[in-house]
C-alpha cells in the first residue's frame, strides 16, 4: 500500500493478485483509507459515501480479477479541485481489450440477471464514471462528490 500527496490531492494504492480474495482486500484498503483520510463518522451522507466507494471497488475488483485475470491496481484520490471535493477510485488491470459495457435495456431484464451488473451500479451510484484504455492497461474509474445533492441524506 503506498499513500503519496500529490498537489492538493491525496492518493493511496494498492496492488492484488487476480484471485477472489482481492475483492476483499480492495474493500478493506477503499475503507481504511477513506477513514483515514476522515470522510467516516461525520456525517450520515459521508458513511453512505464511503458504503458506495466499498460496494463500486468490490464490484469492479471482481469484474477485473473474472474477465482480466491480471493483477489489480486499486487507486483512490481525493480530489480537492473538484467543486466540494470528491473521491475518484480507479481500478486498473493489465488487459487492454476494449469491452462493451452489456447494461441492461429494460428494469425487468435487469431484475432477471443473475450477473453483469458491475458497471451498472457506478452509472447509478456515482456522479461519474469510464474506462480509460492504455497501450497495456485500462482502467474504470468512478466519481463520488463529496457533497453532491443527488446523494441521499447529502444535507448532513
Amino acid at each position: 500500500m503506498v499513500y503519496l500527496e500529490a498537489r492538493d490531492d491525496l492518493v493511496a494504492t494498492a496492488a492484488y493478485q487476480p484471485e477472489p480474495a482481492a475483492a476483499a482486500a480492495a474493500r478493506r484498503f477503499v475503507r481504511d483509507t477513506l477513514r483515514l483520510w476522515e470522510l467516516t463518522g461525520q456525517s450520515d451522507s459521508q458513511d453512505a459515501l464511503v458504503d458506495d466507494a466499498v460496494l463500486l471497488t468490490s464490484e469492479l475488483v471482481t469484474n477485473a480479477v473474472l474477465h482480466a485475470g491480471t493483477p489489480v491496481q486499486v487507486t483512490c484520490r481525493l480530489l480537492a479541485d473538484q467543486s466540494d471535493g470528491a473521491v475518484e477510485i480507479a481500478v486498473l488491470d493489465r488487459r487492454p481489450a476494449q469491452f462493451h459495457a452489456d447494461l441492461p435495456g429494460s428494469p425487468a431484464e435487469a431484475a432477471e440477471r443473475t450477473n453483469g451488473r458491475g458497471l451498472q451500479l457506478p452509472s447509478e451510484l456515482a456522479s461519474a464514471w469510464g474506462v480509460t484504455y492504455a497501450r497495456a492497461a485500462k482502467a474504470v474509474w468512478f466519481r463520488l462528490g463529496l457533497h453532491d445533492p443527488a446523494r441521499p441524506g447529502a444535507a448532513d
